[in-house]
């Protein structure tokens, strides 16, 4: 059986109440990647799956162990993305599966290029959304 996550306590010095404590970004960046499936999107225009993403085992393992900074740059192609730059398909797929527009996507690379894992990072989480195998999610040239 899988141990439950501990979140780190302060105690409150008023009332003697323990209260989670905030991390800043930056020892959130230094963490490992993590995974999360609950939010993938199965019936859209890039529909994911768990057999889908089987057949990009081998590089998601890639990314197993790495931390988020050196993973989330430029230089790879993996990176944030701001809602309003996603094609209008993708923008309104989102609305439609109950995102808002202030919502920041977050792409990684798999093979074959130019395919993309999309998702929302939650600290040092990746929360798979979809798989995009043409680049159209955002498409290059934009």
């Amino acid at each position: 059986m899988a141990k439950k996550k501990q979140t780190a306590q302060a105690v409150h010095p008023k009332n003697g109440k323990q209260t989670a404590t905030q991390e800043s970004p930056d020892s959130i960046l230094k963490k490992p990647l993590g995974w999360n499936f609950r939010l993938m999107d199965k019936r859209g225009p890039w529909h994911c799956t768990f057999k889908d993403l089987n057949k990009h085992r081998k590089k998601l393992l890639t990314y197993e162990g790495r931390a988020c900074s050196d993973i989330f740059n430029r230089s790879n192609h993996c990176h944030p993305m701001p809602f309003d730059v996603l094609s209008e398909r993708a923008q309104n797929r989102l609305k439609k599966i109950g995102f808002k527009e202030d919502t920041t996507l977050h792409q990684l690379v798999i093979d074959p290029w130019p395919a993309r894992l999309w998702g929302v990072l939650k600290h040092n989480v990746f929360c798979l959304l979809w798989i995009d195998h043409n680049h159209s999610v955002y498409p290059m040239g934009k």
